[in-house]
């Protein structure tokens, strides 16, 4: 999910609303992908995050839980434990993995 503004509204502004966002927003992928059965988390508000999104999903009614797992894992990473990423150009970013994972055709 992308948002201009989240790293400024957290951080700066100590807003957490879009900690709420992003939960609810996985929450509705997971209506329609299921329930994504192995979530990791990396940094505090990315923990947070997870937090609210258990929170709400045990609020959803069991029959909208029925939807067969299509997506087998989910990574949350705080931003502020990576802040050199969003900054990468799509060239250096492709040669960061092509170095890390190697080439795939």
């Amino acid at each position: 999910m992308e948002s201009y503004d989240c790293f400024r509204d957290l951080y700066l502004n100590k807003d957490t609303t879009p900690i709420f966002n992003l939960a609810h927003g996985l929450i509705t992928l997971q209506q329609l992908y299921g329930i994504i059965p192995n979530v990791f988390v990396k940094g505090d508000k990315a923990k947070q995050c997870y937090d609210s999104m258990m929170r709400m999903q045990r609020e959803v009614p069991d029959n909208e839980k029925k939807v067969p797992t299509q997506i087998e894992n989910l990574i949350l990473i705080d931003r502020s434990t990576d802040l050199i990423t969003p900054m990468m150009i799509p060239a250096t970013y492709e040669a960061l993995l092509d170095e890390v994972f190697g080439k795939t055709k």
